[in-house]
């Protein structure tokens, strides 16, 4: 759904480059407004990367889960009690970071491909505010079968497919 919203918004914003500031008779203010507009743009595109591109990584003994600048996770890679593969629907399609009891999804596209089950109960952060206590943690990955190599080296993970 987002993505169809961008896309919409770009084609709108486009043709509104050109309809609108183009025609503005002082030419410096058309350049400004014109480059405002790009950069604009630019910025919208960006966002709609942002959200295919997981940026999760692995930084020492943590894992960090992202989605945009928006939501965090940080996972002690000791407290991953399992991995298991599978598709979970976060409630209602929601993107980013909503919670139900003891998950926290971390969802993209209103799915997610991985799920990991803690040792203890951990927090997030969203919006730069901490969020209540989970325990499995539902996540969107590229590769979910990467995630599960990179899980390996820690011998506190098990896996179920």
């Amino acid at each position: 759904m987002v993505g169809i919203l961008t896309v919409i918004a770009l084609l709108t914003s486009s043709a509104e480059v050109l309809l609108r500031h183009l025609p503005v008779p002082w030419r410096w203010t058309r350049w400004l407004t014109l480059g405002l507009s790009l950069y604009g743009l630019l910025w919208l595109v960006a966002s709609w990367v942002t959200e295919r591109v997981w940026p999760h990584q692995v930084v020492g003994d943590v894992l960090v889960l992202c989605w945009l600048l928006l939501d965090e996770i940080r996972l002690p890679l000791a407290s991953i009690q399992e991995l298991r593969i599978e598709l979970v629907a976060s409630a209602k399609g929601r993107n980013g970071l909503p919670r139900d009891s003891e998950r926290a999804l971390l969802a993209v596209d209103g799915r997610t491909d991985a799920s990991m089950a803690l040792t203890e109960p951990t927090v997030g952060l969203r919006y730069c505010t901490a969020t209540r206590q989970f325990r499995m943690v539902p996540v969107a990955v590229d590769d979910p079968e990467h995630l599960q190599r990179v899980l390996s080296r820690t011998r506190s993970v098990s896996y179920t497919d």
